[in-house]
């Protein structure tokens, strides 16, 4: 949770230091991992001097569980989806790049 400050998440095929999202106060960053028990799909950087609040797994899975059955398999559904979209996203940009480095070759074989 962020308490104090502004964190930037930056996807992995984000090579600026432009954030592809900007985490407020009060907001909340690195569940997705905690919530899958998978590896971070983003890194996170203090854009400027922040203050957070964070818990370990364990105490995340104690309050998640004894939490209502349904808020559990929201919480995980909806974590889940989110991930798929934006492995889809990724998948399409890295494609995408591809195919312009693809077409920026054949562009310059045409010039010789």
């Amino acid at each position: 949770l962020l308490v104090k400050g502004a964190i930037g998440i930056f996807l992995p095929t984000n090579e600026t230091n432009t954030p592809n999202f900007i985490i407020q106060e009060n907001e909340l960053f690195g569940e997705m991992g905690v919530i899958e028990n998978e590896l971070r799909m983003a890194t996170a950087r203090c854009l400027k001097d922040s203050e957070i609040i964070s818990i370990t797994k364990d105490e995340f899975d104690k309050r998640v569980n004894s939490s209502d059955v349904f808020v559990k398999g929201s919480l995980k559904a909806l974590s889940y989806r989110l991930r798929s979209v934006e492995k889809n996203e990724i998948k399409a940009k890295l494609i995408g790049l591809k195919r312009l480095k693809n077409m920026q070759n054949i562009e310059m074989l045409k010039c010789f």
